[in-house]
Order: C-alpha cells, then structure tokens, then sequence
C-alpha cells in the first residue's frame, strides 16, 4: 500500500471519529458527561490538525505547508488513538459533574502522558 493511499485511511478514519462523536454529542445527551473527557482529549491534536490546514490553505503554493500538510496525519494516528482510549478509560470517572470541568481535564491528559513519558519513567 503507497503512502498516499495510508495517509487518505487515516484521514477518512480521524473524519469520521470526530464526526461520530459530534453526532453523539447531539443525540445521546445522556452520553455528554463522558464525551466531554474524550473531545478533551482529542482537542490538542484536532487543534493542531486545524492549524496546519488552515497554513495549507493560506498558502498552498509553499512546499513547507504542503508537506507538513499531506505528512502530518500518519505520525499522528498512534497520538489520536492514544488519546482517544485514555479519554475513553478518563470518562469512566464520576467526578466532576460539570461538563466544562470535565473537557479540562481530559485535555490535560496528553500533556500529563508526555510529561511522565519524558520525566518520570526513568
């Protein structure tokens, strides 16, 4: 299988996770408290994926853009499903009730995981 065909996979599947859990969101209202955690702990790597497309839109003709742009989604994949289990196993818990409460802290979760991959496990 050739790069570009694994690269549009992994985009189709990172589309279609966020767009899943959006339609959730929506329809399953009960659903909410622990959907909160897991869009948490998407967000960092959903913003970073904004931000390289919108400097891929904004400037499609130089080649840093476009090749940060159609290199960023592979690496990344392990990232979003990491992320997306820790949010997942993070929901389970009963604490805080407020939604707000509840996406800071599932968006704290990939800086916590960094840290103790890089600092603590020595």
């Amino acid at each position: 299988m050739s790069i570009f065909v694994f690269t549009w996979v992994v985009v189709a599947v990172d589309v279609t996770l966020l767009v899943f859990l959006t339609v959730l969101w929506f329809q399953a209202p009960q659903m909410r408290s622990r959907l909160a955690m897991i869009f948490g702990a998407l967000t960092p790597i959903y913003s970073a994926y904004a931000g390289m497309a919108i400097m891929y839109l904004s400037h499609p003709g130089a080649f840093m853009s476009g090749v940060a742009f159609s290199l960023m989604w592979v690496p990344t994949f392990g990232g979003v499903v990491i992320s997306l289990l820790f949010g997942i196993v993070m929901s389970g818990i009963p604490r805080p009730r407020n939604l707000y409460a509840r996406f800071c802290i599932g968006r704290s979760m990939p800086a916590i995981l960094i840290i103790w991959f890089l600092y603590c496990r020595s």
